[in-house]
């Protein structure tokens, strides 16, 4: 599905965690366009250059290309990637000090909350 790959978890990760279960209103200002896909299998890859998009429209860095993730994934032959290997290459590369696993809307709904607020 549009290059998806499910993670493989080492057990290793960060794990962020909320005992909220209820939804908050949040509002992110100043969004990038989206960007279409299309066909493409580089959804994780665009993900991770919105992220970093998104962090260089503050630092004045330039540009961060779609591309960029999805060709130094570690197997080219495989059609996509997951988002564990995306995020891996963005904090092997220094974009990222590092990055946790959301387990549920819930926790996203809270991790937003919290940044926003």
């Amino acid at each position: 599905m549009f290059g998806y790959l499910p993670s493989q978890f080492t057990n290793d990760e960060i794990v962020y965690s909320s005992n909220n279960t209820q939804l908050s209103k949040y509002k992110i200002k100043n969004l990038l366009p989206i960007i279409n896909q299309g066909s493409s299998s580089i959804c994780c890859s665009v993900v991770c250059s919105e992220i970093q998009n998104n962090i260089n429209k503050y630092t004045k860095k330039g540009c961060f290309d779609i591309n960029y993730i999805y060709n130094n994934r570690s197997n080219i032959q495989q059609n996509g990637m997951s988002p564990k290997e995306a995020f891996d290459i963005m904090k092997q590369q220094g974009y990222i000090t590092d990055y946790a696993r959301i387990l549920n809307k819930y926790c996203l709904n809270q991790f937003f909350v919290e940044i926003l607020d």
